[in-house]
């Protein structure tokens, strides 16, 4: 009898039991990884953000220097509109 015998029998460990816990430390690894992955890709494909920009006018100050008014607006995947701001550009 050699020592991992002796030691599965005394304290009732076996090679069954660790080729066990084993494969269920492979199986709660593979699902997690797949879980991963497919959380990712729903995350990057459905909460893409979508910016737009519009400009709303504009005014020639002088030769120099010009106001522009732009909407900016950023949506996410369900629509809202989440920032919204008129920005004054120089020219």
């Amino acid at each position: 009898m050699n020592q991992d015998e002796m030691l599965a029998q005394r304290y009732g460990r076996s090679s069954k039991a660790k080729v066990r816990d084993r494969r269920l430390a492979i199986g709660i690894a593979a699902t997690s990884l797949v879980s991963f992955l497919i959380w990712a890709v729903a995350v990057t494909a459905i909460g893409a953000d979508r910016v737009t920009a519009e400009v709303q006018s504009f005014y020639v100050l002088d030769d120099k220097q010009t106001e522009v008014t732009v909407l900016i607006d950023r949506f996410f995947f369900w629509g809202w509109s989440m920032v919204s701001r008129g920005l004054r550009l120089p020219r």
